[in-house]
């Protein structure tokens, strides 16, 4: 089964990490066998948001921004 997570964000540098992580960790221990991807959506934000969701992509496999 095929499962993606949408996140959507703006201006959320403070939170965006953590939130990442642990959607990531939680689909890893409870969704395993599921063929699962974070999408980290943007929506113009001025702040350091796209650089951490960038980097959040380079970090884990199943993130796309």
């Amino acid at each position: 089964m095929k499962l993606d997570i949408v996140i959507p964000v703006l201006n959320e540098e403070k939170s965006l990490s953590n939130c990442v992580d642990s959607v990531i960790d939680y689909c890893g221990r409870y969704l395993s066998l599921w063929d699962f991807r974070v999408v980290i959506a943007d929506n113009g934000s001025t702040d350091r948001t796209g650089e951490i969701g960038k980097s959040l992509v380079q970090k884990y496999s199943k993130s796309r921004i």
